[in-house]
């Protein structure tokens, strides 16, 4: 059980933190950055029925509409919205992670 990596790409580009940054190395400050935005985009996913990625539908059949507020989750090459940077993909644990070099440290 977790949140999943696109939520956890965008909880971590709101944050600013690197998603290589070692946890031990994350301050106090980094620490509430990531509940706050953790609390925000799951809400917002939430009144948006989740994020519906390729074939997936919920139980009702419903599509979720929150890939439309995805600011880096599978945008790899494409400029970052803050500073058009491009985002880049890396993979973790087989996993897709997407982050702004520039923007996240």
């Amino acid at each position: 059980v977790g949140l999943g990596n696109i939520y956890v790409s965008e909880i971590l580009f709101r944050s600013r933190i690197h998603p290589q940054r070692a946890a031990g190395k994350l301050l106090k400050k980094d620490w509430t950055k990531i509940i706050k935005y953790t609390q925000n985009i799951l809400e917002e996913a939430i009144k948006n029925n989740g994020t519906t990625i390729s074939d997936f539908r919920r139980v009702d059949d419903k599509t979720g509409a929150f890939q439309q507020f995805l600011q880096v989750y599978g945008n790899n090459n494409q400029a970052c919205p803050e500073c058009n940077v491009p985002i880049q993909r890396i993979v973790q644990q087989q996993r897709s992670t997407f982050f702004c070099p520039e923007c996240q440290k």
